[in-house]
Formats: C-alpha cells, structure tokens, sequence
C-alpha cells in the first residue's frame, strides 16, 4: 500500500465524486459519469473473460 499523506484542509476534495483530476468543473463532471456509468460494464466483461479462461475448464 502506497504512503499518501495525510488530506489537509488545503486538499481535501470539494466533492464526493472526486475521481478525477481535471483541472475544470465541466471535464470533471464528464470524467466522473463516464467512471460510474462503465464500472457495471467493465465488472461484467472482466467477468465474462476470467469464466471463458480454459485454464477453469479441466
């Protein structure tokens, strides 16, 4: 696990949804639905590829 400093009242994110590092309020908000609209997605073709694996078919 990687040292991160501890947040400070200077850097503490000013949203929830903070994922992004965009440096505008547009682009971020983009970012930010663009993660939480293809998480589901990217779960389920993760998912769908490790059970095709032929190394769990024996």
């Amino acid at each position: 696990m990687p040292c991160v400093p501890a947040p400070t009242r200077a850097n503490l994110p000013s949203d929830a949804f903070n994922f992004s590092q965009a440096p505008d309020v547009v682009a971020r908000s983009y970012d930010n639905a663009e993660t939480l609209m293809l998480a589901p997605w990217r779960a389920f073709w993760a998912l769908a590829f490790e059970s095709l694996d032929a190394r769990y078919w024996r």
